[in-house]
């Protein structure tokens, strides 16, 4: 795949994969910038892509990747124009550079909290951009938050955004989700539970060792001030979460 061309996106390297189809760090070839290219095989991958590019046209902010284009590739890698042209789908999205936060990394306790202060800065940010225009993430989790070299977090992958009010989202990450959250009919708080989850795995060890981390984060003797950050967004009334 070194050096394809796709309309005007040249690829470089593959940088993921899922079940519905492949990511790939590439060069825009009009304006040098590289982007990270997303190419859906199947329905599924579509339809995500599809939420994706909606939702990211909405919600613009510093923290969440901009939307760079949007298209379609016909199956003989060919750009196609319309959507009656049989071929796989693809969306661009200006790249970010750094490391997920579910990359090891080993880090002194001082540490841990000023990283967990960064991530609830900079990705409370990014969900109070969201939910301004009325989108929640819907699969918050350390794969989908990347921290770049200027120590600053972004939050990655719309795939599964949707309206604030809707119930379960289905493919979301269950290790994120309170008990009950999964049918509340409340994605915002959903989102800030998920956030208060992270946070806690980033600040105790012991809550990201745990099978079931809500829990653990909800009876951890956390450092100040991440206890009252936590426990705000880990607040078992939804309704009591921070907006």
């Amino acid at each position: 795949m070194s050096a394809r061309p796709i309309r005007r996106f040249r690829i470089l390297a593959r940088a993921g994969a899922g079940g519905s189809g492949e990511v790939f760090r590439a060069i825009d070839e009009t304006t040098g910038a590289e982007v990270a290219l997303k190419i859906a095989r199947d329905a599924t991958g579509r339809r995500a892509l599809s939420r994706e590019a909606r939702y990211a046209t909405l919600a613009l902010s510093p923290r969440l990747p901009e939307l760079i284009d949007v298209g379609w590739i016909s199956i003989d890698g060919a750009a196609a124009e319309t959507r009656e042209t049989p071929g796989d789908a693809f969306l661009a999205l200006r790249w970010v550079e750094g490391a997920p936060l579910s990359a090891p990394r080993s880090r002194t306790a001082g540490a841990r909290v000023e990283l967990a202060l960064m991530v609830a800065r900079d990705v409370g940010e990014a969900l109070g951009d969201l939910h301004g225009v009325g989108i929640a993430h819907g699969d918050l989790k350390p794969e989908n938050v990347i921290v770049d070299s200027l120590g600053r977090a972004h939050l990655l992958d719309l795939g599964l955004a949707c309206a604030l009010y809707t119930a379960g989202v289905e493919g979301a990450t269950p290790r994120y989700l309170a008990r009950g959250d999964s049918d509340l009919g409340d994605a915002r708080a959903r989102d800030m539970a998920a956030l208060g989850t992270v946070l806690a795995e980033i600040a105790d060890e012991t809550v990201a060792a745990s099978e079931n981390p809500v829990n653990a984060a909800r009876s951890a003797r956390l450092p100040d001030p991440i206890y009252a950050i936590c426990a705000a967004l880990l607040a078992p009334n939804p309704g009591a979460r921070p907006s």
